[in-house]
C-alpha cells in the first residue's frame, strides 16, 4: 500500500489548502484528492504533478507501507 503526507503538506502554513483548491490547482477532481489522501492510489502522472506542486521529491510525499 502507497502511504503519503499529502493531507500534511495541504494543510501545512505554506500551503492550507482545501481538497477542492489543490484539486483546482492539479486539474484534479475533490473526489480523487479525498482518495489520494487516503491511501487508494495514486498514478505517476499525478504524483509527479504534486511532487512539483508542492516543490518535493515524488518520495517526499509518497512511500511504500512496510509489509508485514
Amino acid at each position: 500500500m502507497v502511504k503519503n503526507v499529502l493531507k500534511y503538506l495541504r494543510r501545512s502554513e505554506a500551503f492550507d489548502l482545501t481538497q477542492k483548491e489543490l484539486g483546482d490547482a492539479l486539474g484534479l477532481s475533490t473526489v480523487t484528492i479525498y482518495k489520494i489522501e487516503n491511501g487508494l492510489g495514486v498514478n505517476i502522472a499525478t504524483a509527479l504533478k504534486m511532487a512539483k506542486f508542492f516543490n518535493s521529491k515524488v518520495e517526499d510525499i509518497f512511500s511504500l507501507e512496510e509489509e508485514k
